[in-house]
């Protein structure tokens, strides 16, 4: 019993392999992000600290060459900042891990759509 596909079967299939694919890019895509917060909190808190102390010497050294008061609002800028650099840094990375993912997908699709086509040729 030999199975004949049409070529509205094979867009069907294809079409399947392409939203399966496009799940998985969302459920990595939630996963890396789930690592992200999770990771977050639960840095220890003598880390957080340590950092926060860190910016604040940073902030309180350019204050001095400034003859500025240091202030909270100086304070959260220098955090605020920290923040978002390593927020940068996560985006690039995830940038990158994607664009990988993204490319290896395109190449999987291409593979099935030529193993599809070499079965639609033997009909």
């Amino acid at each position: 019993m030999e199975v004949q596909l049409t070529d509205q079967s094979l867009l069907e299939l294809v079409n399947f392999k392409i939203a399966n694919i496009m799940a998985q890019i969302k459920e990595t895509y939630a996963s890396l992000n789930d690592a992200n917060i999770q990771k977050y909190q639960s840095l220890d808190p003598l880390k957080k600290t340590n950092k926060i102390d860190k910016a604040n010497k940073k902030l309180k050294r350019t204050l001095r060459q400034n003859d500025k008061p240091f202030t909270q609002d100086d304070n959260i800028k220098v955090e605020s900042q920290d923040m978002q650099q390593h927020l940068d840094q996560f985006k690039s990375k995830f940038n990158s891990i994607f664009k990988n993912f993204v490319e290896n997908v395109k190449g999987e699709i291409l593979k099935t759509e030529q193993e599809l086509l070499k079965i639609s040729h033997f009909k």
